[in-house]
């Protein structure tokens, strides 16, 4: 492919994008028309009426991560609010608002602990000249949007209060299950080693499950991290440093691998698997599920030997198909080794994904939408983008952009 055609390409899409109006919902004073706060991970309801996104809280440090707190915004009524846990100034983060918008969860870190953590910090800088950053207690809360009244979700048997870092909590559609990871080893009765597991809440039943386990029911033996569910809970993806999850994975070798676990039929596969087409010494990154379970779509991000280059600055999307069981790689031609953080919209027909070109002499980036069935690609937002998510309709995509980091939204161009 020229490069001529190349410039063309991205110049014309930069054109399209300009054209498309983003909606600012970070909040704005309204005195200097500025953002007053540091805003990441934006997560849209299904029709994309309600954003929630993490916010460094007025006068907060940066360098305290206890500083964080997460706002909601109704972009319908034009309000927003800050979420309290218990109607107090809890710290939070890692907000995941309910596809039907009704429920919100949050992490929480209590005041008397975040408390003792920063005397910690303060301790350990007098003495070492730094900060050492040790493990802490944190809890997954979920509240009704209308009432904000919020309920502990991460207990430790017998009632007694769970022992580690709860994080990345996630909804089904209707609020009935709760996926999270913690390292916290008394959430079940086994005997747990501090390790980062994934597990699934049914709030109906009243049940904690482990996701994170090899087939004969043994935890994994290494941590895992970003789990994602289908809006039933029967699909769940995640990834995982494990090596005895499936079989055929050298115990000397750490590296984070894909997988998804069918609980009706209780099968775990793994997904970036090199049977399938996963190319060798290639490693899955950010990873997004449609709601149904049917289709995947993670980075492959392979190293750089360039010594000028960051160890993994070259990343490709790759399609997975459940039912199919067949893996491709989506992104080739222009997008290909640019292509990163991707998201999916609710059906799995659209793709959006942020797009890095890095020249000798000039670079483009931006945020860029793939149609699975008309088979077009199309520039939404032209400039630096991250964490880009679509709301459930495939309708709307909201993202972070700008510094200090805003939250907007914008509507998808290929959806007529």
């Amino acid at each position: 492919m020229s490069k001529i055609f190349l410039f063309l390409l991205v110049f014309l899409s930069s054109l399209s994008a300009f054209s498309a109006e983003a909606e600012l919902v970070s909040f704005v004073d309204p005195s200097t028309q500025t953002v007053k706060e540091a805003c990441h991970l934006p997560q849209l309801s299904y029709d994309g009426r309600f954003v929630v996104y993490e916010s460094w809280l007025p006068g907060a440090e940066a360098e305290n991560d206890f500083s964080r707190g997460v706002k909601l915004v109704d972009r319908s009524a034009h309000t927003s609010q800050i979420i309290t846990r218990d109607g107090s100034s809890g710290f939070g983060g890692y907000p995941f608002i309910s596809s039907n918008g009704r429920e919100l969860a949050t992490v929480s870190y209590s005041t008397t602990t975040a408390n003792g953590f920063l005397a910690q910090l303060a301790e350990q800088k007098k003495r070492w000249g730094k900060t050492i950053r040790y493990p802490r207690i944190a809890d997954v809360y979920v509240a009704h949007v209308k009432t904000m009244e919020s309920v502990l979700m991460t207990r430790g048997m017998n009632g007694e209060p769970h022992d580690g870092e709860a994080l990345t909590p996630r909804l089904s559609r209707d609020g009935r299950y709760v996926l999270f990871t913690s390292n916290a080893t008394n959430l079940l009765p086994a005997k747990m080693k501090p390790l980062r597991q994934v597990y699934l809440l049914d709030r109906v039943k009243n049940t904690l499950e482990l996701i994170s386990q090899s087939p004969e029911g043994i935890p994994a033996n290494r941590p895992c991290a970003e789990p994602l569910m289908s809006q039933n809970a029967r699909f769940i993806a995640f990834k995982s440093a494990a090596t005895n999850l499936v079989k055929g994975l050298p115990e000397r070798v750490i590296e984070y691998h894909l997988y998804l676990l069918d609980r009706k039929l209780k099968v775990l596969i793994r997904v970036d698997d090199r049977v399938k087409g996963f190319p060798e010494s290639w490693e899955a990154g950010r990873v997004a599920l449609d709601d149904a379970g049917e289709t995947m779509v993670f980075e492959g991000v392979r190293q750089s030997s360039a010594p000028d280059q960051e160890p993994f600055d070259r990343s490709d999307l790759f399609l997975f198909n459940r039912e199919e069981g067949t893996l491709a790689q989506l992104t080739q031609g222009v997008y290909e080794q640019k292509s990163f953080s991707p998201a999916l919209s609710g059906d799995g027909r659209f793709v959006a994904f942020v797009f890095v070109s890095t020249g000798s002499t000039s670079s483009s980036e931006g945020l860029t939408v793939y149609d699975q069935i008309s088979k077009r690609w199309e520039l939404a937002v032209a400039g630096a983008v991250s964490n880009p998510v679509f709301s459930g309709d495939g309708s709307v995509i909201a993202y972070e952009s700008g510094e200090p980091s805003n939250i907007y939204v914008v509507k998808n161009p290929l959806k007529k």
